[in-house]
């Protein structure tokens, strides 16, 4: 099992931080870092904008290391925008070291059992050669799909190529999205806008393609806030917080935690359309993507905690249990 999040800890000089209680809506670190724990997670995936607000390491100190930091033995994280708020993100790589990859690019990949896990620096005008296809980015991640063909992939960094809400689409990851596309890749996960948003499969146009699009999910519930939905994607099928962004402890507690089975798979709806209640129905299902289905207090919730599995595509199974291991950049 893993989980992730981004848009984690408050700033700890901040009035809304109280000496790292929290306050409404605001600074909920503790509280998402103790759902995280609960799940018992071989592995945390950070989307990004992980401390703020300029991502020292003082404050990494201060305010994600009591919290998010309880996990850093299994941490693999991105960097967000708040990272480069100190120059070349010279903290963030400070407090993981080699977790967050080699500097100054900050890209790697790495294994857990049937899945190969890309993590992508978004931050194009700071990672060093940009996003183009020029890029030693691009060509590092073209180069490492190829060498990974026959494990599921889930990719993930910070900025949402589509998005409902305040953000919206970042165009200029559309490259990366279509070089995992074009690989078979089957998941994204990404952070920025503070909302829990989850989408069909679709095509690098936005696209519904349940064959072999990618599933992308905005998780940026890691709990510094919550940021509201501006507008209507038709792949989009479920999102918190409300419009108004508001978010009681109900949807907070879907929009953080879940798992999923190895068998349990839900099925893709109509895209445009809603399931008919909040809790998607759950069937073990031949759809590629792993979805939650074990329920928290009697309901079934929206998850960033699922499952690694390896039934994508009519790959075989590789070994459950494999070690992760870190790829060079």
């Amino acid at each position: 099992m893993v989980v992730a999040a981004g848009d984690i800890a408050c700033d700890p000089t901040g009035a809304g931080y109280r000496n790292g209680v929290g306050s409404p809506k605001n600074c909920d670190q503790r509280a998402t870092s103790d759902l995280a724990l609960a799940q018992h997670p071989q592995a945390v995936l950070l989307l990004g904008d992980n401390q703020y607000e300029n991502a020292t390491l003082a404050k990494y100190q201060a305010s994600f290391d009591p919290t998010w930091g309880r996990m850093k033995a299994i941490i693999h994280p991105a960097a967000g925008n708040h990272e480069y708020l100190t120059p070349d993100a010279t903290d963030y790589f400070d407090y993981f070291g080699a977790a967050a990859g080699q500097r100054p690019g900050g890209y790697y990949s790495w294994d857990l059992g049937g899945w190969h896990f890309v993590v992508i620096n978004s931050n194009c005008t700071k990672a060093i050669g940009g996003c183009s296809r020029s890029s030693p980015q691009y060509q590092w991640l073209v180069a490492d799909l190829a060498a990974h063909k026959s494990r599921c992939t889930l990719a993930y960094w910070h900025h949402p190529r589509f998005s409902s809400g305040v953000h919206g689409d970042e165009t200029a990851t559309d490259r990366f999205w279509r070089a995992l596309y074009d690989a078979g890749a089957d998941v994204v996960l990404v952070g920025h806008d503070h909302d829990y948003e989850r989408f069909s499969p679709q095509t690098p146009d936005a696209s519904a393609d349940p064959a072999r699009g990618i599933a992308e999910f905005v998780v940026g519930t890691g709990g510094k806030s919550h940021d509201p939905i501006r507008r209507s994607i038709a792949t989009a099928w479920f999102t918190t917080p409300t419009p108004t962004g508001s978010c009681d402890s109900r949807c907070m507690r879907r929009a953080t935690t879940g798992s999923s089975s190895p068998s349990d798979r839900v099925r893709s709806p109509t895209p445009g359309t809603a399931p008919a209640t909040d809790d998607p129905p759950i069937s073990p299902t031949t759809s590629k993507h792993p979805e939650p289905s074990t329920a928290v207090d009697g309901r079934a919730p929206q998850a960033w905690v699922t499952q690694v599995q390896a039934r994508s595509k009519g790959r075989p199974n590789p070994e459950a249990h494999a070690a992760p291991s870190r790829e060079p950049e």
